[in-house]
């Protein structure tokens, strides 16, 4: 397995030849699949071609040199010579490149060392016993504060309060009628507030439906009650058992729903 911080290693080895056997097929392998190490595997072979020369300034003069007729004193010396400039500067940036991506990281790192270790040293600041009372008090006056603002709640009121949440889904469905056939709920309002323990009477007019099932459900949708088959036009219902909060209630009329209304319990 080659690790990170041994890559310039193992780039070195493989553009000078030195990399052999399983060693050389795992690097293979693992440019094959690491585009960015392709690329910078290229970039320090063609560092290292232009680094054979000992002085760059003797790689210019023997590239104008070579290349330049001697006769020539036109157009062409002029070329040349930027030619030469040009391969000279790219082989420095490709140098530059290279530095800099190893001191970049050399920075991060030692920034996060940096910041790593003032953070440790503020975390681990101890209090005086004074203080460590002084800010334990504060905390609690807070508290208290807020618990007397109604900013904090106790579990049973959290629950309860959880009860009166809206079931978005029967929400838009509240006082709608069914094209079934006639009906008109007469009793309870639509929305209607109950005290725990209250019996509540539905009443209606209809025409042509003479059967009908009451289910009333929780604010999750879930059933808390099912009425036996009603064949009147009133029913009453206990509420005792039920918790407060928010509920529906459907009238059903062979297994379609001919309206949907709501009350709460406090």
């Amino acid at each position: 397995m080659i690790d990170k911080e041994s890559l310039p290693e193992w780039i070195d080895r493989y553009n000078n030849k030195k990399l052999h056997g399983r060693d050389l097929e795992e690097f293979v392998e693992l440019m094959k699949n690491d585009p960015e190490l392709k690329l910078d595997v290229k970039l320090d072979k063609d560092l290292n071609e232009i680094l054979e020369e000992t002085d760059i300034i003797e790689l210019r003069r023997k590239i104008i040199k070579n290349k330049i007729p001697k006769e020539s004193n036109g157009p062409g010396l002029s070329f040349f010579l930027f030619a030469a400039s040009v391969t000279i500067f790219i082989g420095l940036a490709i140098l530059v490149f290279i530095w800099l991506r190893t001191t970049d990281d050399e920075i991060m790192n030692a920034e996060y060392q940096y910041i790593r270790a003032d953070t440790v040293k503020i975390t681990k600041k101890q209090l005086t016993p004074d203080e460590q009372i002084a800010q334990d008090k504060a905390t609690i006056d807070s508290i208290i504060s807020r618990k007397n603002r109604g900013e904090i709640k106790t579990n049973k009121e959290k629950l309860l309060a959880d009860n009166y949440t809206i079931f978005p889904p029967y929400e838009g469905l509240i006082g709608e009628t069914s094209r079934a056939g006639y009906f008109k709920l007469l009793k309870p309002e639509i929305a209607t507030d109950l005290i725990k323990g209250s019996v509540v009477t539905f009443s209606w007019e209809t025409i042509l439906m003479n059967t009908f099932t009451i289910i009333i459900t929780n604010n999750k949708g879930q059933q808390v009650f099912v009425s036996p088959v009603i064949t009147g036009k009133n029913f009453s219902f206990n509420t005792s058992e039920l918790s407060e909060g928010l509920y529906y209630y459907k009238f059903i009329h062979n297994d379609e729903i001919i309206y949907f209304g709501k009350f709460t319990l406090h």
